[in-house]
């Protein structure tokens, strides 16, 4: 102060203090940036185990509707034996083997249809995924609707099949399945000639028919909407 030389030393103490801060932001900046590189490799991990249960889901639909052919294959077969004029032309153990594969189909519940990856599609940018999310979602929907198809296949098999069954004085499917592999030990003698002439029986069959055929279908549009994500991942990739 004495020398007069105060005014320097504001301005050098002020450009000391602005160096600190320019620090420190660019710290924050280098931090920030870190940060959102690792979040933002997280999200490419996790689109990527995304990817892996998509195409795990393509093949659990193939399989599923595989089994559906050849269920509903038998279910026809056995249906074009049946009628009020039906003959027993084939062995009982032939006719037992066709309708425990007509009825035999599988269940696919909501929670086999949903994916356990989770993707942060905030991250980065949104709009980028855009038609990935919308798909997830149409996904969600679907999944549903797959499951509630698969319940009433089996409340068919369950109420409907067994009760025809019993009405025309068979215990029911269960009796059927416990004795098809050793049906020469079975305490009770299954009317093949009725079963075959039932119009119940047929009835409950040809509703059955009819439902897999509309799920076989809605599973093959599962298949396109997979198609459909694993195009979306593949391209966000390249």
């Amino acid at each position: 102060m004495e020398k007069n030389k105060t005014g320097r030393y504001l301005k050098y103490a002020i450009g000391e203090i602005i160096l600190v801060v320019i620090g420190i932001l660019i710290a924050l900046s280098i931090n920030n940036w870190n940060d959102k590189n690792k979040e933002i490799q997280k999200q490419s991990e996790q689109l990527s185990n995304l990817s892996i249960e998509i195409k795990s889901m393509k093949s659990f639909l193939n399989g599923h509707i595989e089994r559906l052919d050849k269920a509903e294959l038998s279910n026809k077969r056995f249906l074009e034996m049946m009628g009020p004029d039906a003959l027993l032309n084939i062995s009982t153990d032939t006719l037992s083997n066709l309708l425990l594969k007509a009825i035999s189909v599988g269940i696919v519940t909501s929670e086999k249809l949903s994916f356990e990856t989770n993707v942060n599609f905030e991250i980065a940018n949104e709009k980028k995924h855009s038609s990935l999310i919308e798909l997830l979602s149409n996904w969600k929907h679907f999944s549903g609707g797959i499951a509630s198809d698969f319940i009433l296949i089996e409340d068919n098999r369950e109420k409907d099949l067994q009760n025809a069954l019993i009405q025309e004085g068979i215990p029911g499917f269960s009796y059927l399945c416990s004795n098809w592999d050793s049906p020469q030990d079975s305490k009770f003698e299954i009317d093949y000639q009725t079963l075959l002439q039932s119009h119940k029986i047929f009835a409950v069959l040809y509703n059955r028919y009819k439902r897999m055929q509309t799920i076989k279908n809605d599973l093959k549009r599962g298949i396109k909407q997979l198609d459909k994500m694993i195009y979306e991942l593949d391209k966000q990739e390249l």
